[in-house]
């Protein structure tokens, strides 16, 4: 089993109150400590795409703060802008990331690419998509993001790439607003799912 599946924080910011019940206590505090209601949001999202298509057993960190459970299906979470979404899939580690388009600088640019990679970067789009690639990349194997640009992408191809050298296996999706990148070290074959909340609170429910 892959999937991606994608929230909204227009409906996360409407459904508030039926989500906050399904949280834990940890989950709810974390959120609440933002300022910003957006980041409350993105964080209530997250943590309900957690509950509703993981295992029910804690969270854990590695060295790096990437989460996960000690049971199936492993799973990665990002967020950007107004969307949030999580990566789950039963075989073998994973990584995920949704950047908003937004412009660049040649300074962000030079921190974060090679040379191999900044020559392939045309465009505001081309910079989006690589980063979330990259992005993608060094969270599947909990990379921390401080080292991003000593991580380099190669030999890319349409579902797979060398990272590292390591075989990588990548699926993108590009919507003209945001880049989406789910990457395993298995073949990836899920489909990116825009969902709704009363969807993941039904998908909870049904674990209950």
């Amino acid at each position: 089993m892959q999937a991606v599946y994608i929230l909204d924080i227009k409906d996360i910011a409407k459904n508030e109150s039926k989500i906050v019940p399904y949280l834990s206590k940890t989950a709810v505090e974390k959120a609440d400590g933002f300022s910003d209601k957006e980041d409350k949001f993105r964080s209530f999202g997250g943590a309900l795409l957690i509950r509703a298509f993981t295992a029910e057993s804690p969270i854990k960190y590695n060295e790096n703060g990437k989460p996960f459970k000690d049971a199936p299906p492993f799973f990665n979470v990002s967020h950007s802008g107004e969307k949030v979404g999580i990566f789950v899939s039963d075989d073998g580690m994973v990584g995920f990331d949704v950047q908003r388009i937004t412009g660049y600088n040649e300074k962000l640019k030079n921190y974060a690419f090679n040379a191999e990679e900044k020559a392939a970067i045309n465009s505001d789009a081309d910079f989006t998509v690589f980063w979330a690639m990259k992005e993608a990349a060094i969270k599947c194997f909990g990379i921390s993001i401080v080292y991003i640009r000593d991580h380099a992408l190669s030999e890319i191809k349409k579902d797979c790439l060398t990272f590292n050298g390591k075989k990588l296996y990548y699926k993108n999706r590009f919507d003209g607003e945001y880049a989406f990148t789910a990457c395993s070290i298995k073949a990836v074959k899920a489909e990116f799912l825009n969902i709704s909340v009363d969807f993941a609170l039904k998908t909870l429910a049904k674990k209950a």
